[in-house]
């Protein structure tokens, strides 16, 4: 009986086993993420409320430590130049080689998110300009966590978005979802997109090969995996044109008409800023704020639709990398920012941000009323075709058409233009041009009593020369009454009083005799 009692010992064989290699990454990685929450616990929710900010409204990439050494060093810079800083020449000189190192758009950009970054947390200051070594290794310490914050809201996003990316990118998907399904969750649930999904292919086409895609897209499919049709960072991806589906509206002459508002990116930035229930176009159903109350974003700015238009989304990658095959994400990035920022064209650029404003917060106006990074894998080997510079074109013509608008407009070549006056030859004579007079009422001329024939008076009756200018003079100051027959001292005293009416109307005596009437025979 003592012998048959192999199992507890196989047993204890099986409990003591060394673990897989799985199992030790999983224990590593647990290990690694219980560190780094301990360590967030010990900074300050301000820093990391600002790292999130930075992330999607400032610099995608930014890296936070490298970004106050290039910050105090140009802090020191203008110190200097303003007299408030004394330090020896090899000082000033190797700060004047560091600096020189980078290009004018670099510092530039670092000149923003150095200021960006202290209205966001302004609890920094304290720290950067303290000479305490406490206070040193805080800074130290706090600006490490800020870029793990930075990388670890890129990536949240991302992965938030994949889930979404089925409804988003169906144009109606209240009628009809995107076909084929994109599956979430699964090792496969990444595998079948990007550049493996028909749809997800022609959204990552680029537009100077819309053409070649339209025409066949199986075809089109292969060249974008082998490289024949290459994706670069100065070559825009179709979904960042407007039309259903994206790019239909695209037209070769002026390809800033639709740019960076088609339907797809526009729901991203929904779902980012504004929340995803807000994404497809409803109002916000969530019950607490969303990332642009959080941040304190009033109005949309380059850097805002820059982060939106990362494809990564959209791709089969499973882990987020600054690069994608021959596609730079870090350049594209900087592309978007600086071709909004120093666009010639003010007016589209202008228009542009307020489209958005409108789109995202109802209000144009928003809630509250080096030399440009090219593409460092742009010469890979492998490929056939050498890539195409729509950036370049994209700014060439937006420099025409800023000129052109500065330049007097030309006279038509059909107008008349009018000879100057001259002393010697006269103007042609116009037609006259018709009265128009407003209508008059009309009034009835009076009528003047019919005198009698001379046969008809009597010798009594007979009027004299007297009489005949009287009643010229009462005819003309009376109008209508008739003049009465008087004598010859009545008469002129009539007339007398007839020249006085227009001083003061006269009034009537008692002792003064009625004309009589002229009576006619029957």
């Amino acid at each position: 009986m003592d012998r048959i009692q192999p199992h507890p010992k196989k047993s204890s064989k099986k409990r003591g086993r060394r673990p897989d290699k799985g199992d030790r990454k999983a224990k590593k990685s647990k290990i690694s993420k219980e560190g780094y929450e301990s360590d967030l616990d010990q900074v300050p929710e301000e820093f990391l409320a600002a790292a999130r900010a930075m992330a999607r409204c400032v610099d995608l990439f930014c890296n936070v430590e490298k970004l106050l050494r290039v910050g105090l060093l140009l802090q020191q810079e203008q110190a200097t130049e303003n007299g408030e800083l004394e330090e020896s020449e090899a000082e000033r000189e190797s700060r004047k080689k560091r600096l020189t190192s980078l290009s004018t758009n670099t510092l530039d950009r670092y000149k923003r998110n150095y200021q960006q970054l202290l209205q966001l947390a302004p609890g920094l200051r304290s720290l950067i300009t303290s000479n305490d070594r406490a206070k040193s290794k805080e800074l130290a310490q706090a600006a490490r966590k800020m870029t793990a914050v930075i990388s670890g809201t890129r990536s949240d996003d991302a992965t938030c978005l994949k889930v979404q990316i089925g409804h988003y990118a169906a144009p109606e998907p209240l009628k009809e979802g995107l076909k084929p399904t994109i599956y979430n969750g699964g090792s496969l649930s990444r595998a079948h997109m990007g550049i493996n999904h028909p749809v997800l292919a022609s959204f990552l086409c680029p537009i100077s090969a819309l053409a070649d895609f339209n025409r066949d897209p199986a075809s089109a499919r292969k060249w974008m995996e082998t490289g024949r049709i290459r994706m670069t960072s100065i070559d825009f991806p179709v979904f960042l044109w407007a039309g259903y589906p994206p790019g239909s509206k695209y037209n070769e002459d002026a390809m800033n008409e639709g740019l960076f508002q088609g339907y797809f990116l526009e729901r991203i930035m929904r779902h980012i800023f504004t929340g995803p229930s807000t994404a497809l176009g409803d109002d916000s159903r969530a019950t607490r704020s969303c990332n642009a109350s959080l941040h304190d974003m009033t109005t949309v700015e380059a850097e805002h639709i820059a982060y939106a238009c990362a494809r990564f989304a959209i791709s089969n990658k499973n882990k987020w990398a600054e690069a994608d095959g021959e596609f730079n994400n870090r350049a594209f990035y900087y592309n978007i920012i600086d071709f909004i920022r120093e666009c010639e064209d003010r007016d589209w650029a202008e228009g542009l941000l307020k489209w958005w404003n409108k789109t995202l917060f109802k209000n144009e106006n928003g809630r509250k009323g080096g030399a440009t990074i090219s593409d460092d894998n742009g010469n890979a080997s492998g490929s056939s075709l050498a890539p195409v510079n729509g950036l370049a074109k994209m700014r060439a013509q937006m420099a025409a058409r800023a000129n052109a608008a500065r330049r007097p407009a030309a006279p038509e070549p059909n107008a008349i233009r009018t000879p100057p006056q001259s002393s010697v030859t006269p103007d042609p004579e116009l037609p006259p041009l018709p009265i128009v007079r407003s209508p008059r009422p009309l009034q009835k001329a009076p009528i003047s009593p019919k005198s009698p024939a001379p046969s008809e008076l009597t010798l009594d009756e007979a009027p004299s020369d007297d009489d005949k200018d009287s009643e010229d003079v009462g005819t003309v100051k009376k109008g209508k009454k008739k003049v009465p027959k008087t004598s010859g001292k009545t008469k002129r005293r009539m007339i007398e009083e007839s020249d006085g009416e227009d001083e003061e109307p006269a009034k009537p005596t008692k002792g003064r005799p009625r004309a009589k009437r002229v009576s006619r025979r029957k």
